[in-house]
């Protein structure tokens, strides 16, 4: 199959980033950010989805562990594109929210793995005017070795999958690659790629952050490299 808009079909303009998805009840439940904030949408099929409500404002980045919400939480938008962050947690059940780290000026991409939590840290700028996340940190833990430029991680079974971005000679990269733990949690090495921009359609510049669920792939891309370009999540099987 080839990859399918799940979230973005405006011809004109959309902005719809870093899928994560859950099936529960017979659902399939999409969480994603746009620029007003995190939200839901809900699907039988994983492919027609509708949307059901906003879940955190000015937050972005979902990442669903059991019924927990962990996200970026944005502050100092005027300082934008360099905005502060900081990590959070929802109680999707008691809607508790609550601070999960804030010793950094920015904080982004939480993911849950073996009960290990990362994020990353260091903004660079990017050439299409936005910042983007490039070093990761493990809460509580060791320095992390071997995962240069991995803006963020997530574990599917046994498959480790990151999102490299990197800039190179003024232009902007992002594509998601295989990523192999050495000596959990620290210690990895990056693999070869699993999904870039080459696989697509020629006007996607950008590929980030996959979400696998029953054979099927989701991701967010960007079209273009200016500050209006769109991002839309695709889907493909696999």
């Amino acid at each position: 199959m080839k990859p399918q808009v799940i979230l973005g079909k405006s011809p004109i303009y959309s902005f719809e980033a870093d899928p994560f998805i859950v099936k529960k009840d017979g659902h399939f439940h999409l969480y994603n950010h746009d620029v007003f904030g995190i939200k839901e949408h809900i699907s039988l099929d994983g492919i027609n989805f509708k949307f059901v409500r906003y879940l955190v404002l000015n937050a972005i980045r979902p990442f669903i562990d059991k019924n927990i919400l962990y996200y970026e939480k944005m502050t100092h938008l005027l300082k934008f594109p360099f905005f502060h962050s900081h990590i959070r947690s929802l109680n999707l059940d008691t809607l508790e929210d609550r601070v999960v780290t804030n010793e950094h000026a920015n904080a982004s991409c939480p993911s849950i793995i073996d009960r290990t939590l990362f994020y990353s840290v260091d903004f660079k700028k990017m050439d299409h005017g936005y910042c983007e996340p490039t070093g990761l940190k493990i809460l509580n833990g060791p320095p992390i070795i071997g995962l240069d430029n991995i803006s963020s991680i997530r574990k599917f079974g046994s498959l480790f999958l990151g999102t490299l971005i990197d800039v190179k000679n003024g232009i902007s990269h992002a594509k998601i690659v295989y990523c192999h733990p050495i000596k959990f949690p620290n210690v990895w090495r990056i693999g070869a790629d699993f999904l870039t921009s080459k696989e697509l359609p020629s006007v996607v510049t950008h590929v980030y952050v996959p979400a696998i669920i029953e054979n099927k792939l989701y991701f967010n891309v960007r079209y273009g490299r200016t500050l209006f370009s769109s991002e839309k999540i695709l889907m493909q099987s696999i």
